[in-house]
């Protein structure tokens, strides 16, 4: 009964995806008929790397008790995980550096947008 309530879980965001053929078309043709341009300023911000405030205000402003995303964990894991792993709750007994989430989705984040998604790590799926 387990595993099928597993697969179940596991599979409903995932039945009846379109190709990646069908998102792309899609996404040109939508594209497309979007006749508005980016301020100067505007592109400048895009073209700025995130840096670890923007992570801890998105991670801030996550609203509780809403429905999990595709990697199954519920936005109060991330916050809670944030606070766990913040330096400034953390003592300074151990020698090596402790884990950091802001941190690390920050690095994440901007070695993706700098290099791209490997294709064999299935990421974006």
């Amino acid at each position: 009964m387990a595993k099928i309530a597993r697969d179940y879980h596991d599979n409903l965001q995932r039945d009846n995806l379109a190709s990646r053929q069908d998102v792309a078309n899609a996404t040109e043709e939508v594209l497309d008929k979007i006749n508005r341009h980016l301020s100067d300023e505007d592109k400048l911000i895009m073209q700025a790397t995130l840096t670890e405030e923007n992570i801890d205000e998105v991670l801030k402003l996550l609203p509780n008790s809403k429905a999990m995303g595709i990697d199954g964990l519920p936005y109060e894991f991330w916050k809670w995980l944030k606070e766990v792993s913040d330096p400034t709750n953390q003592s300074d007994d151990t020698e090596s550096e402790n884990f950091n989430l802001t941190k690390c989705i920050t690095q994440v984040y901007n070695d993706i947008e700098t290099f791209g998604v490997a294709e064999e790590t299935h990421f974006s799926e």
